[in-house]
């Protein structure tokens, strides 16, 4: 038809290791979780520099602590399309958004790492699931684009 069934939010079922899972549409929270996780991805230069800051001559901390925050200052805090497409294809990405989308109904996946828990162990006849999950999210995320 015309997936005006992606919009209103119907969701959909997958089975993962033998158990039926219900799949919550990505609401616009989910896709600003998922850029906020593609964001915070980058990492901190602070965080790197004060792992090896004492090793810097005196004259040259200056210069890296000023360098670090030039990294930072001239950083978007969003993400950019190109950002998030090349993180949801990769397998942390799927990971992710799987577990953005199971969590509503499900609440004992309550972090990321247990989405990534059920799918360690899935066997190829399950992989036809998680593929409608992938152009399930291609699907909203094109409808997502066009709401007011």
């Amino acid at each position: 038809m015309d997936g005006l069934c992606n919009v209103a939010g119907v969701g959909d079922k997958v089975t993962i290791n033998g158990t039926e899972y219900h799949l919550s549409i990505p609401t616009p929270l989910d896709f600003g979780e998922l850029e906020r996780h593609v964001v915070s991805l980058r990492g901190n230069p602070f965080a790197e520099l004060a792992k090896c800051i004492d090793e810097f001559p005196p004259e040259a901390r200056h210069e890296a602590l000023k360098g670090a925050a030039d990294s930072i200052a001239h950083r978007s805090v969003r993400a950019t399309q190109d950002e998030v497409g090349a993180f949801s294809g990769t397998a942390d990405g799927i990971f992710f958004m799987l577990y953005l989308m199971l969590r509503k109904g499900h609440p004992e996946i309550d972090r990321p790492e247990k989405a990534d828990e059920l799918i360690r162990e899935i066997n190829e006849a399950e992989t036809a699931g998680l593929m409608r999950v992938v152009s399930s999210l291609w699907t909203i995320e094109t409808a997502a684009k066009n709401l007011p």
